[in-house]
């Protein structure tokens, strides 16, 4: 059996983290595609046994969790049209939502892992 660091080295070796990052704040990249890809960066990079040297302190990760600022401000309003309205409503995004669950979670971890 593999070494699980030995699987987030490789995992690692394939995608940086700075191109992972550009690719989600992206402005035409569409909630999917960040959604996924921060999946990804929470996976392979922030939630991991070994942590990535430097990463507390690269300017990339932190435009990144400038960027939930907006994400943010409106997840109060976008849960209560769920609340309100249902899933099924078309003024629903469940690919927003989606993402912001993400996004707290990346703030969440990288906190948590590297401070």
């Amino acid at each position: 059996r593999t070494n699980l660091s030995a699987v987030e080295a490789k995992v690692q070796s394939v995608f940086n983290y700075v191109d992972i990052i550009d690719a989600i704040l992206d402005p035409d990249s569409i909630y999917l595609v960040k959604t996924k890809l921060s999946f990804f960066l929470f996976n392979s990079f922030i939630e991991v046994e070994l942590k990535i040297p430097g990463l507390e302190n690269a300017s990339s990760i932190w435009k990144l969790l400038e960027s939930f600022k907006g994400v943010l401000s409106t997840a109060k309003e976008d849960i209560l049209t769920v609340e309100k309205l249902g899933w099924q409503s078309l003024q629903v995004s469940r690919q927003k939502i989606e993402y912001l669950i993400v996004s707290i979670m990346i703030i969440r971890g990288f906190f948590m892992y590297y401070y």
